[in-house]
């Protein structure tokens, strides 16, 4: 059985506050939102239904509206369309309401380290989705993604019970691979402090299919594969 981790660093410097605010804020938000919608939820099916971009009441200073639109395709009847990261004030707005605390000043680099992990997440999902090249001709696409906190992978338990550290937050995002759907399972967890680069921002991402028959074949596959 292979393991796809890597290392997600942020481009721009990110104080330990920051730091500390994505990752208690990073399984309590939305990761992506439908380019078409104006929803927000925990899953992609509730996604975006109440993040206004209006400040807050209590807002002491104001944030970026802007959305950024992601790599990642969105499966519908546009091929077109592609999920989009919320912006720093729709992100501020959800964590306001879920009775969090979040800081303005700590938006703009969480949201930053928010977008590349999720980048970083489908990139390894098209590196599993590289076994498929030859029987697969259509592009492979999001179709939908939850949040499952805490809800421990079977990896990341026996991992845990190994005395390794837990994920800090895990998701299931579901693939379309020409009309078939596919689960894929990711754990993110904090990597550890870089002594030469005290700013930088490291997580490991595990991405893997789910333990279905054809899921267990291709981390087999995968393993034999980075063999050689």
């Amino acid at each position: 059985m292979s393991e796809t981790s890597t290392t997600t660093k942020s481009a721009c410097p990110i104080d330990h506050r920051s730091r500390s605010g994505f990752l208690s804020s990073f399984s309590r938000q939305d990761t992506l939102s439908d380019s078409n919608s104006n929803a927000q939820g925990c899953t992609s099916d509730a996604v975006d239904k109440s993040s206004p971009q209006t400040p807050t009441s209590s807002q002491q200073t104001p944030l970026d509206n802007q959305r950024v639109v992601s790599s990642i395709p969105r499966s519908s009847q546009t091929p077109s369309d592609y999920w989009v990261y919320p912006s720093e004030q729709q992100f501020f707005n959800a964590l306001k309401r879920k009775n969090h605390d979040p800081n303005e000043a700590d938006m703009r680099p969480v949201v930053h380290i928010h977008n590349a992990v999720n980048e970083r997440a489908w990139g390894e999902i098209l590196k599993w989705e590289r076994l498929h090249e030859g029987s697969s001709k259509c592009p492979v696409k999001l179709k939908s993604f939850r949040g499952r906190p805490g809800d421990l992978s079977f990896k990341a338990r026996m991992y845990g019970l190994l005395g390794y550290t837990y994920p800090f937050d895990r998701h299931d995002w579901v693939i379309d691979r020409c009309g078939k759907e596919v689960r894929y399972i990711i754990d993110f967890y904090s990597g550890k402090p870089d002594s030469k680069n005290p700013h930088s921002v490291s997580f490991y991402i595990d991405a893997r299919p789910a333990l279905t028959l054809e899921g267990v074949v291709d981390r087999i596959r995968m393993t034999f594969a980075s063999w050689n």
